[in-house]
């Protein structure tokens, strides 16, 4: 499948970019993701540490890949950790790439968009190589989305279902809600009291 295709492309790249720009991130285990996410998910059953509140919110990433890392050899966690934070990152980069096409019709100039996020030089092993601080990076890339006009039914599911996401992981994303008003009040196309979309539910 092509999909397939690109998204394993994908994350080898991004894989191979997080490595050279930060190669402790494929031996270190960053400090929350380890005492937190990773902890609960060997101590706590399921759901309890994925449902379980950290600093007073939901951090459903997270707490995804605790549970995920969990699976493998605790020798292992830092390498699982680091795919599961390039896995993150090229869902990231695709849909950002998908959600621009309006605003950048030209597919390079989506692909370096894309890519931006992790390319960034701020983006250092405590903001980008870690687990505890994608949602940071989820909550940029919502951005598009909204400002996307229209879309496809398929892709409308794929990108509320990465706002749900983004939004179950930072309560930051509350935010958003002036720029869907601002989206409604000025479209000439969207009524002020019409149904809300999927993404904007």
């Amino acid at each position: 499948s092509p999909i397939i295709v690109k998204w394993l492309s994908t994350w080898i790249l991004i894989s191979g970019l997080l490595y050279l720009k930060i190669p402790t991130a494929f031996t270190k285990i960053y400090a929350e993701d380890g005492a937190i996410s990773l902890q609960d998910a060997l101590g706590k059953s399921f759901p309890h540490d994925f449902l379980a509140p950290y600093a007073g919110y939901l951090d459903v990433i997270g707490r995804s890949a605790g549970r995920v890392v969990s699976i493998f050899p605790l020798q292992d966690a830092a390498h699982a950790f680091f795919f599961f934070n390039t896995f993150m990152l090229t869902w990231i980069a695709l849909t950002v790439y998908y959600a621009s096409s309006e605003i950048v019709p030209n597919r390079i100039g989506r692909s370096v968009l894309s890519l931006s996020l992790v390319l960034l030089p701020i983006a250092s092993f405590e903001s980008l190589a870690n687990t505890t601080n994608l949602h940071f990076f989820f909550m940029s890339a919502c951005l598009p989305i909204f400002l996307k006009k229209s879309s496809i039914k398929c892709e409308v599911g794929l990108f509320a279902f990465f706002v749900l996401v983004a939004t179950l992981s930072t309560p930051l994303m509350i935010f958003y809600f002036p720029l869907m008003a601002y989206l409604r009040w000025s479209s000439k196309n969207l009524k002020w009291f019409a149904k809300p979309s999927l993404i904007e539910f």
